[in-house]
């Protein structure tokens, strides 16, 4: 029988500690980027600028991006989507990154190697390791951070698995809502659709 791969994710506590590490508006635009919509890295390096709208909530006015995420750059077993950016930070270093760019220019102009090789730099200054095997981390480490922090704040599994990618019925989380719930004194409270708004608030507060 096959096992499941074990629970490793970046922390909150950690992606604080990690995120200011980074010394570039690029590295911190895709960092933040990573840990705001959780999809992978290497489908990130294929956006092109004419794939982000920018746009101005109108209860908070805070700019965000709505990122389209095209079927092409995707896993195949991942849903093509639009996300919008839940965190102010990302927003801003996207601003700084795209100013100069035109539609068909990318994003972030690097590639998979080079992005590999700044978070590596940065896991080495801070020491940082994966929650709660104290792991050697990776990329995909902000994706599975992303999930946990969502179901931290509530999120049903259903949402979090629209925000990642996943078919709305997908098990890929269950691993991940299991270590939640026992690492808890009282069990997780999942939401429903109609408080989503409320928890994106919070987010970005966060």
């Amino acid at each position: 029988v096959k096992k499941d791969p074990p629970v490793k994710y970046i922390s909150v506590e950690d992606w604080e500690k990690l995120h200011v590490m980074a010394t570039e508006p690029l590295h911190k635009a895709l960092l933040w980027m990573a840990w705001d919509i959780g999809e992978n890295v290497k489908s990130l390096l294929c956006l092109k600028k004419r794939d982000l709208k920018r746009g101005i909530g109108k209860e908070d006015n805070e700019p965000y991006y709505d990122i389209h995420l095209y079927k092409e750059i995707l896993k195949k077993n991942r849903v093509a989507r639009t996300e919008r950016t839940m965190f102010p930070e990302t927003a801003l270093f996207l601003n700084m990154i795209l100013e100069n760019k035109k539609d068909d220019d990318l994003v972030f102009g690097i590639v998979y190697m080079q992005a590999t090789n700044i978070y590596k730099k940065i896991m080495k200054q801070t020491g940082i390791k994966c929650t709660p095997g104290k792991e050697k981390s990776t990329l995909k480490d902000l994706r599975s951070g992303c999930a946990m922090r969502l179901l931290d704040a509530g999120w049903t599994i259903e949402q979090i698995n629209m925000r990642l990618g996943h078919h709305p019925t997908s098990r890929e989380l269950e691993r991940y809502v299991t270590y939640s719930t026992s690492s808890r004194s009282k069990p997780i409270e999942l939401t429903t659709a109609s408080n989503q708004l409320n928890m994106q608030k919070e987010l970005k507060k966060a």
